[in-house]
């Protein structure tokens, strides 16, 4: 008995042309859930440290420097991270609350306000200091 390898013909460019399957969604595209499951491979194979330095180094690598170094100052203690979120929560609630029509005039006649005078305080409270 004489032994022969049998080998199927294969296609590769045809194969390759077909999808078959759930089409794939981009990461950004995905549900929060989604992202989970994505990356739970890589919460488990790694420590905080090195995914906190692979996500700076990223950013670094695609150019947007300054969200690295965001990224790096908040990680350097636990405290930073809270005090960091407190000063961008504390710009959003400085935004100034508009007077009505009618509210504007009653502080400038009650107040007796030149127009100037409301014009200024009307600018300075529009300026935020952070």
């Amino acid at each position: 008995m004489v032994k022969k390898n049998f080998i199927l013909p294969t296609d590769k460019e045809s194969s390759s042309k077909i999808s078959v399957g759930r089409p794939k969604t981009n990461f950004n595209e995905c549900a929060e859930r989604t992202k989970i499951n994505k990356v739970k491979h890589l919460v488990k194979s790694y420590t905080s440290p090195e995914l906190s330095f692979a996500a700076s180094a990223k950013y670094q690598l695609s150019g947007k420097r300054c969200e690295s170094q965001l990224f790096k100052e908040s990680v350097k203690s636990p405290n930073r991270a809270k005090q960091i979120m407190n000063s961008y929560t504390c710009v959003e609630d400085k935004k100034p609350i508009p007077y009505s029509i009618d509210e504007a005039l009653a502080l400038l006649v009650n107040n007796k306000l030149t127009k100037q005078q409301y014009v200024n305080i009307r600018i300075s409270s529009k300026k935020t200091k952070l």
